[in-house]
């Protein structure tokens, strides 16, 4: 780099050293984003810009559970992006069985015109087609320090919530243990 602003400066103008310097923050700014769509593409990810083919994408996909991260490199500066970030690359290093991961660009295209921003990343969790998650990261969070298998209490050493999380059920699991309760 520094060979082109010895020679900007040898036959350039100011003008041209400005446009170096205005392009060489563009491509940096968004460095960060390529690094991190090589990445997840290299796991396994497919990554989409968001376009009107999107939803065709979506319904075509053939697996049975699809996450689909939603960002912008603006996106990637909220306090949620790194929970969703781990998320994500979670699902790729673990895949549930028969899913997919797409990510989903939503830079803009000045040239298409106005498309939809985002306000905050999200992993959406569809199943068969249907939206089960909108933020799977959040669900993720909400659960991680929440037991949601219950068990004989005399043999449990915490007390059990007494309200079941939003959007989640309390199942009686069978168990042959020694210590677990009958049906």
């Amino acid at each position: 780099m520094n060979d082109l602003y010895t020679l900007l400066d040898a036959i350039g103008t100011e003008e041209d050293i400005r446009d170096l310097d205005r392009h060489r923050s563009i491509t940096s700014e968004y460095l960060g984003k390529i690094a991190l769509a090589n990445a997840l593409t290299a796991k396994g990810a497919r990554y989409l810009k968001h376009t009107i083919e999107l939803d065709n994408a979506i319904i075509q996909d053939d697996a049975e559970n699809l996450y689909i991260l939603y960002f912008s490199e603006a996106i990637r500066r909220v306090p949620t992006w790194s929970r969703n970030q781990q998320a994500v690359f979670n699902l790729l290093d673990d895949p549930p069985p028969n899913s997919r991961v797409m990510i989903i660009d939503f830079n803009r295209d000045i040239s298409r015109g106005s498309e939809p921003s985002l306000k905050k990343p999200s992993i959406e969790h569809r199943h068969g087609g249907e939206v089960v998650l909108e933020d799977v990261a959040k669900d993720l969070e909400e659960l991680r320090d929440t037991n949601l298998v219950r068990c004989n209490e005399a043999q449990f050493s915490e007390r059990l919530p007494t309200r079941c999380p939003p959007r989640r059920r309390i199942l009686r699991i069978l168990c042959s243990g020694s210590h677990c309760f009958r049906g």
